[in-house]
């Protein structure tokens, strides 16, 4: 970039935030004949960095630095910022919504090309609180974006110690088309369960930039829970609720999760002080079962109470002696449902948590869930309850209110086969892993990226990716490069005009004149040498021909004179 002799020259570097390596003032204060040079020389302490570019924010801040020059403002007046970057698709540009750009400063791009275009990228996918019940497998979910300029679409997943050997476990192949995104499920390392606790590495393999082909992932460390299902053990185990409620795994990376059988014949533990987050009870839980739970859902404890058929007669009142505990101002009356061949699932409220991972058409059939017997719930009125799945005779089927910190939800009718077809179903795993999690949310252990600050270290950040130690909490981070720097294709500079800019491209237009004659020239120097060269091979050639002639003609000549003599 060509400038006077009395301009004065500022360099800044933008990531996240902006870097005077030159500042206005300083180059004032040299001699205008050296301005220029001491501007070239602080570009030598500039080292590439892991740390994400908004380049908006950065040309606000430099327009902010132009501003505080005390000179009313006549630097604005007459400046201009010249912006030298690759102009990739992660330079974020939205930050210069916020304010007017003056028209008077002049914004000239010089654009860095790229050798190699096009690159491939992967981040793994938090986990949250409405993530679908395949989250708690030992399965992470990715994303895999491949970028429109890229000359590679077959690649593969593999999962890396933290040290970056390799571990146990088929490798994935991926089929991403450029400029396509997909996500997919990958399974855990094989050895998992005896490294549950370590972090670990995703790596990305057939993409030709490799500098954010790998993701660093923790879990946090490896929690105990435990869940009781009350339910009496006297009768034949297929037809309980516990058999089938025990058989649903519950454990995902970084919990292990315990199942506890209760018989409610043998009264609430009242001693135990560790209390589960989710408690299953079967409809024989009694009056003092009710008021030791109470207590605990206050707490956020979430009970699943499922009203099967007792052999007492009198289970109505049974079942609402129970209610009363828990919520007294309710009236409500239970009883057998209407009698019927078997009734169906209909109303069901797929934005609900428990049924997210079933809003798919692909998925949401339940015609082929029958109920033999359910139980009929009258008196639920106003918004205290949320009535989120009915019968077919509209009866109630699965309900929910809080209670305190926790919540009680009601299911009408039993699982298990004399009751109904749902603990057969494969709808049944997903829907008590969901209720699972409502209960026992998964820990969501905090993402880190280049650039954010280091916990418990003030005024400290991670400046590159990578794994490392808190060895005073006995935890790990895992840091990854800012997803957005792995956006690299080129944007189009007319995204300027949106926020009034109009770029100064003659400096630009005169660098590439410049590179071209230089290439010109260049090539025809090469080819005046190369004319040259011609021209001495030439000589070389007729010398070597000439003494060939001569020498042919020698030798005759001598023939010649032999045969005569």
């Amino acid at each position: 970039m060509s400038s006077a002799p009395q301009d004065t020259i500022a360099v800044y570097a933008v990531t996240d935030q902006i870097v005077t390596l030159h500042s206005l003032e300083e180059s004032r204060s040299c001699a205008a004949s050296e301005r220029q040079s001491f501007a070239m020389k602080s570009l030598e302490s500039l080292s590439p960095s892991w740390l994400a570019c908004d380049l908006g924010k950065g040309m606000l801040q430099s327009l902010d630095r132009l501003k505080q020059e005390d000179t009313q403002d006549e630097s604005v007046k007459n400046a201009e910022v010249a912006i030298v970057s690759d102009f990739q698709e992660g330079n974020s540009l939205e930050s210069l919504g916020s304010m007017h750009w003056p028209s008077e400063v002049t914004v000239v791009p010089i654009v860095c090309e790229a050798k190699n275009t096009g690159n491939a990228s992967i981040a793994v996918l938090t986990q949250s609180d409405d993530a679908p019940p395949i989250a708690a497998q030992n399965i992470e979910r990715v994303a895999i974006r491949n970028s429109a300029l890229s000359k590679s679409e077959r690649l593969t997943l593999r999962w890396l110690d933290s040290q970056g050997n390799r571990m146990p476990g088929e490798s994935m192949d991926v089929f991403v088309p450029p400029g396509e995104q997909q996500i997919v499920q990958i399974s855990m390392p094989e050895s998992l369960e005896e490294k549950a606790t370590e972090p670990l590495i995703l790596e990305l393999q057939g993409d030709d930039q490799p500098f954010d082909n790998r993701q660093f992932v923790y879990r946090g460390k490896q929690r105990k829970a435990k869940v009781w299902c009350v339910d009496s053990q006297k009768h034949d185990a297929k037809d309980s609720l516990w058999y089938f409620a025990t058989s649903v795994p519950l454990s995902q990376p970084g919990l292990d999760v315990e199942w506890e059988v209760k018989d409610p014949g043998d009264g609430f533990p009242e001693s135990n002080s560790n209390y589960p987050h989710w408690v299953i009870a079967s409809g024989s839980i009694d009056q003092q079962w009710a008021q030791g739970l109470k207590p605990v859902i206050d707490q956020g404890a979430h009970i699943l109470w499922v009203l099967d058929r007792l052999e007492d007669s009198d289970h109505a009142q049974h079942y609402e002696g129970v209610w009363k505990v828990w919520f007294p101002d309710d009236s409500i009356e239970i009883s057998d449902g209407s009698q019927k061949k078997f009734h169906l699932l209909e109303n069901i409220d797929m934005a609900h948590p428990v049924f997210a991972a079933f809003a798919d058409p692909k998925f949401n059939d339940f015609t082929k869930i029958r109920f033999w017997n359910h139980r009929s719930i009258r008196g639920i009125e106003g918004d205290s309850w949320k009535v989120f799945v009915k019968f077919d005779d509209q009866e109630p089927a699965l309900l929910e209110r809080p209670l305190g910190k926790g919540k009680v939800t009601v299911l009408a009718a039993g699982w298990q086969p004399t009751e109904s077809q749902l603990a057969l179903s494969s709808k049944f795993v997903p829907i008590l892993t969901s209720m699972f999690q409502q209960a026992s949310p998964t820990r969501i252990v905090p993402q880190f990226f280049c650039g954010d600050a280091i916990p418990g270290v003030p005024a400290g950040r991670f400046e590159s990716p990578g794994i490392f130690n808190d060895s005073d909490a006995g935890e790990f981070f895992a840091v990854n490069l800012a997803r957005s720097e792995s956006f690299t294709d080129p944007i189009d500079l007319e995204q300027f005009a949106r926020f009034g800019i109009s770029l100064d491209r003659k400096l630009v237009t005169d660098l590439k004149q410049e590179e071209s004659s230089r290439k010109h020239q260049l090539a025809e120097q090469l080819e005046s040498k190369q004319r040259g060269w011609w021209w001495i091979l030439l000589t070389v050639i007729l010398i070597a021909g000439l003494e060939s002639i001569f020498s042919a003609v020698r030798s005759r000549t001598l023939r010649t004179q032999a045969a005569s003599s």
